[in-house]
């Protein structure tokens, strides 16, 4: 198994701005939210809350907790499975 990198020191939210700006035409603005949200998971004393997952596509971005993700009929579930198996969006 190959060996991982290991990024540190990395400008989190430039980075991914710099992935948004390849990938999202529209609603750019949804990353001012995911900023927001990250920023609240890190003030967080609760582990569960640093967890995210994020995608951005054509026409926005999501960040939403993992945990969240994974518990059926929730919102992010249910936006999870649909931008993953109902579009033809690239995420």
């Amino acid at each position: 198994m190959p060996e991982q990198s290991k990024f540190e020191n990395v400008d989190l939210f430039a980075s991914l701005e710099a992935i948004m700006k390849q990938n999202t035409g529209f609603y750019q603005s949804d990353l001012d939210i995911d900023k927001e949200i990250i920023a609240k998971a890190a003030a967080s004393p609760n582990r569960e809350d640093k967890t995210l997952l994020w995608f951005c596509r054509p026409s926005g971005t999501h960040c939403f907790r993992e945990r969240d993700v994974f518990l059926k009929d929730t919102a992010p579930h249910n936006t999870w499975r649909f931008y993953m198996e109902q579009t033809s969006d690239r995420v």
